[in-house]
C-alpha cells in the first residue's frame, strides 16, 4: 500500500498481482475530520467479467486543492487518475485517464471523464487537477515511427468537462492532432468559415495521420499563419497535402484550409 499527502488529503493506493503481468491497482482519498480520516472518493474494479474488467497499474492520483473562499463549496474537488494496462513485453499499451467531481457526498462522486488511448507506457505520464481544470500529458505514436505528445486539457463548465487548449505545441503537431481525432472533436479547432469545406475534405482524405515531407513555412503576409506539408503515408506514392494553420499565443491553433496545391494554401511563405 502506498500513501501520499496532497493539499491536506490522504491518497492511498493498493495493488494486487495479476496473472498476465504486473498489478491491478485501486485508489482512495480521505479527508481529515475531527479525530479520524473520512473517505471521500475511491476507484476500484469489482466486476471481473471478461468484457468489463480492464486491469490498470495506476501512475498518478491527483486531487485539486480546497477553495477556501467564503462563497465556495469546500467539498467540491476535481480528481484525476492516470493508469496503464500492465504488460511486460511491449511498451505500446492502453493508457487510461479519468476525472471525477466530488461535489456530491461519497460515494456519489461523479465521473466526468473516462478515456483510453494506445500510448507509450514507458514514457513519462503527467497529470494535474485544479479547482476548475484537469490536464493530462502522455506520448502516443501518430504514424508508424513518429511519436507526439498528446495533451488532454479540460475545463469545468456547468458540471461538465470541455476540452480546450493546448492540444499541441507546434503547427506540425497540431496537424497530426487534427487528422487523427474524429471530426466531432476537431471541429472546435477549425475556422468557423471553413467548417463545411474542411469537413468534406476530411471525408475524402485517405489515411488518419500524416508524414511531414518538407519544412513548415511561415506566411510573410500574415504572421500568424503557417503552412505544413504532409502526406498520408500510404502506397502508392502519396500526394502531398498542404495545411494552413493559424497559430496564436499561447499555443492556440486553428485549421484554416487544406489543399493539394502549394500556391492557394499559402501564396507567400518563408522558412521559419
Amino acid at each position: 500500500m502506498v500513501f501520499e499527502i496532497q493539499s491536506g488529503f490522504l491518497a492511498a493506493r493498493t495493488s494486487i498481482g495479476i496473472q498476465t503481468c504486473g498489478t491491478d491497482d485501486s485508489a482512495y482519498i480521505y479527508e481529515p475530520t475531527d479525530d479520524r480520516w473520512r473517505r471521500i472518493w475511491q476507484s476500484e474494479q469489482n466486476n471481473y467479467e471478461e468484457k468489463t474488467y480492464f486491469p490498470q497499474r495506476l501512475v498518478e492520483v491527483k486531487i485539486s486543492p480546497t477553495d477556501w473562499r467564503p462563497e465556495s463549496d469546500y467539498s467540491e474537488h476535481l480528481i484525476a487518475t492516470t493508469g496503464v494496462f500492465p504488460w511486460c513485453t511491449s511498451v505500446w499499451q492502453p493508457i487510461y485517464y479519468r476525472a471525477w467531481q466530488t461535489k456530491f457526498t461519497y460515494p456519489d462522486a461523479r465521473l466526468l471523464l473516462d478515456g483510453s488511448e494506445l500510448a507509450d507506457i514507458g514514457s513519462p505520464i503527467h497529470s494535474r487537477a485544479n479547482q476548475k481544470d484537469v490536464f493530462i500529458e502522455f506520448q502516443i505514436i501518430a504514424d508508424d515511427a513518429m511519436r507526439v505528445t498528446e495533451f488532454q486539457h479540460y475545463i469545468l463548465e456547468n458540471g461538465r468537462l470541455r476540452r480546450t487548449d493546448p492540444v499541441a505545441l507546434t503547427p506540425q503537431e497540431f496537424v497530426s492532432f487534427w487528422l487523427r481525432h474524429p471530426w466531432s472533436e476537431v471541429s472546435d479547432w477549425t475556422a468557423q468559415t471553413a467548417k463545411a469545406s474542411m469537413k468534406a475534405w476530411r471525408q475524402e482524405y485517405k489515411g488518419s495521420n500524416s508524414e511531414f515531407t518538407s519544412p513548415t513555412r511561415h506566411c510573410t503576409l500574415h504572421p500568424d499563419l503557417w503552412q505544413v506539408a504532409a502526406h498520408p503515408g500510404i502506397d502508392p506514392e502519396p500526394a502531398v497535402h498542404y495545411f494552413l494553420v493559424r497559430a496564436r499565443l499561447p499555443f492556440r491553433f486553428t485549421m484554416v484550409a487544406a489543399s493539394d496545391l502549394h500556391g492557394p494554401t499559402a501564396p507567400r511563405t518563408t522558412r521559419p
